[in-house]
């Protein structure tokens, strides 16, 4: 019988996944080539710039003037150097550093959430991958016994020990064996270019995939990471984002309030002048400024407003959010362990099974029992196989959807 071997071996330490390429590489290829992750980068970039720009506006500033000039047979010449520094702002740079630094590190979570959804959608390829290479490989063997079958029935009926009934029977299960191993070659074949997209790696690439057994305690070791993930659920990257967004509106309100606060800044200016009456002149120029300017009220007020409105929106979302995540892990939770529990059920009938189909061999090669007895046994353990590996993989993916919603990114704990 065919032993039941689970291929995930995506992030396994002791050999390449399929090849020469090992899952981490498609994830890296994936990450690098996704669109939407190349937006988030740039955003970042120009968020940390927009941060770093703030520390400019206490830098002097200087200006370099010069100037010539004719009237009839005169002329001058005037030569000015001046610097510009700023005292004190009343709060003004301090709002806009503030606010540029919440933006950076929203934009930093933001590209994490991206990053994220990368990776969980490279697991889930995988993962079905995965299994359409299991399905293949019980299928063909059903195939293998299917055939044997049809065969015994047709040396049973030519011999009149069968009803032609049987015969049929026979044909039409393999007929729908043949008919699901078709369908799961050409599922298999699209899951495998569709990864190719995703992460560039020619799909070809992706057909020497190997295998590793699964653990008989799979389902209890994956009930454990979850465990570990619903104890760092505050690190979900979407809630960091939100956070972060509503902190930088309740900034950014405080921004235009600064905007409206005087300036104290100190100017001095060194002049040089020479014309035909005067050769050279020198004059040096220092002031205090002292400079407000006063916003319209109502235009004033109506832009805090509007950032009022805006941050009430946000804190909405971030409140919906918040509720949605609970419900969805609640949700997802109680649905593992129902899954978890067909799964150990399936487990302790697939023992009983092959303890059944070892007896049923055993009469067999005594002559106690029919190639047709034997042919059943068989049938039934590849039946229930194939159940166990698409439960399994249910299994997988709800611990894979439980990952999404924490927005985990490493996800070796799942894996042997």
């Amino acid at each position: 019988m065919l032993t039941y071997w689970v291929m995930i071996g995506l992030w396994c330490l002791s050999g390449p996944a399929f090849g020469q390429v090992w899952f981490d590489d498609i994830l890296a290829s994936a990450l690098e080539r996704s669109p939407a992750l190349a937006k988030e980068r740039l955003k970042t970039e120009e968020s940390q710039l927009d941060q770093n720009l703030v520390g400019y506006r206490w830098l002097p500033r200087t200006n370099l003037t010069a100037a010539e000039s004719r009237n009839e047979d005169k002329s001058a010449r005037r030569f000015s150097l001046s610097a510009s520094q700023m005292i004190y702002d009343f709060g003004r740079t301090s709002a806009l550093s503030k606010q540029a630094s919440l933006t950076a590190e929203s934009s930093s979570f933001r590209y994490e959430k991206a990053k994220s959804e990368v990776t969980y959608q490279v697991a889930v390829l995988f993962s079905k991958l995965m299994l359409q290479r299991e399905l293949l490989a019980i299928l063909s063997e059903q195939q293998k016994f299917a055939q044997k079958k049809v065969y015994s029935q047709k040396e049973n009926y030519r011999k009149g020990l069968r009803p032609e009934g049987d015969l049929l029977a026979a044909e039409v299960e393999q007929g729908r064996v043949e008919i699901a191993l078709l369908k799961a070659k050409a599922e298999e074949e699209d899951i495998r270019a569709e990864l190719g997209r995703l992460s560039g790696i020619d799909g070809d690439r992706l057909k020497e995939l190997s295998s590793l057994k699964i653990q008989d305690n799979a389902g209890l070791k994956w009930a454990g990471v979850v465990q570990i993930w619903a104890g760092h659920a505050n690190k979900n990257f979407t809630a960091a984002y939100l956070d972060k967004e509503y902190e930088a509106s309740l900034s950014e309100e405080e921004k235009i309030r600064a905007e409206s606060r005087p300036n104290l800044d100190l100017n001095v200016t060194f002049e040089r002048a020479q014309s035909e009456s005067n050769p050279f002149k020198n004059r040096v120029m220092g002031e205090v400024r002292f400079s407000w300017e006063i916003p319209y009220f109502g235009q004033h007020r109506d832009r805090i407003r509007k950032i009022q409105v805006k941050t009430e929106g946000v804190k909405k979302e971030q409140n919906e959010f918040l509720l949605k995540l609970g419900d969805d892990i609640k949700t997802s939770k109680e649905y593992f362990a129902s899954q978890q529990a067909q799964w150990a059920a399936l487990q302790q009938q697939k023992k009983r099974v092959d303890r059944q189909l070892v007896l049923i061999k055993a009469r067999y090669e005594s002559g106690k029992a029919s190639t047709l007895e034997l042919s059943n046994a068989q049938s039934e353990a590849l039946n229930l196989e194939l159940e166990l590996a698409k439960t399994t993989f249910q299994l997988l993916n709800t611990v894979l959807e439980i990952a999404r919603l924490f927005e985990v990114q490493d996800l070796k704990g799942v894996f042997s």
